[in-house]
């Protein structure tokens, strides 16, 4: 249920062989509409054909967990990685008060990923959102317990890939890294309207409405800072 998850809990990431059970529809749409592929096909980076990369079969995930169970290793949450990818499953199993911080270059992209994003010109984000990104499960343990973990699975078998923290400093840095955007900005609409609808969307707790707020305002798309992806809870703390 994940009510054991704490503060400072590392996240351990499962590989995944392919796309597993979700995501087929857009994969198809890339392959077959936009690239014009056919499924003998074999596009520049994947080791099989397209018809074989999307038959791919995915892993049971059972033996891992009961093992690690026989061994005396307590999890505090695990998420199976489906649809919604990594920005959506993740966030179900974190309790009030804390987020996911992954540093998306600590375990491999699967080259039918990579091919994916460039055929169809797919915003990170959304493949993020879409597909579990080589990342099938994810475990979440308390940080003492990562190197026995990690022996008894394998270091090919599993990547330490994040960690948890308390959410309530990251939804309070976005709204004040907005209104401190807004002093700066000489486009009086922006302050006017930007700014009031703003301070509405805080009251209401709507991290989305601010971070879109953002994108309209500069044009802009929202980047992940140093290379690392926040998964957020969709509301506020109190």
């Amino acid at each position: 249920t994940g009510e054991r998850i704490k503060t400072g809990d590392l996240v351990i990431g499962l590989p995944s062989s392919g796309l597993h059970t979700n995501g087929y529809s857009l994969a198809r749409k890339v392959f077959f509409d936009i690239g014009k592929l056919n499924v003998e096909d074999t596009f520049l980076g994947l080791q099989k054909s397209v018809g074989m990369t999307l038959l791919e079969p995915h892993i049971n995930y059972t033996n891992h967990i009961s093992y690690l169970i026989k061994k005396g290793i307590s999890i505090h949450g695990i998420a199976h990685i489906t649809g919604g990818g990594l920005l959506e499953n993740i966030p179900r199993i974190l309790p009030n008060k804390c987020a996911a911080v992954l540093k998306k270059d600590s375990w491999p992209t699967l080259d039918v990923f990579t091919s994916i994003q460039s055929i169809g010109d797919i915003a990170e984000n959304e493949m993020y959102r879409t597909f579990n990104m080589g990342i099938g499960l994810v475990l979440i343990v308390d940080e003492s317990k990562k190197e026995k973990l990690i022996s008894f699975i394998g270091r090919d078998n599993c990547n330490s890939i994040g960690v948890v923290v308390n959410d309530l400093h990251r939804h309070r840095l976005a709204y004040y890294l907005f209104i401190l955007i807004g002093v700066f900005v000489k486009n009086k609409t922006f302050k006017k309207d930007g700014l009031t609808s703003v301070l509405r969307a805080f009251k209401r707790k709507d991290l989305e409405f601010i971070s879109s707020q953002i994108k309209v305002h500069f044009s802009i798309q929202w980047k992940w800072p140093f290379r690392y992806l926040w998964i957020i809870r969709k509301r506020f703390v109190k």
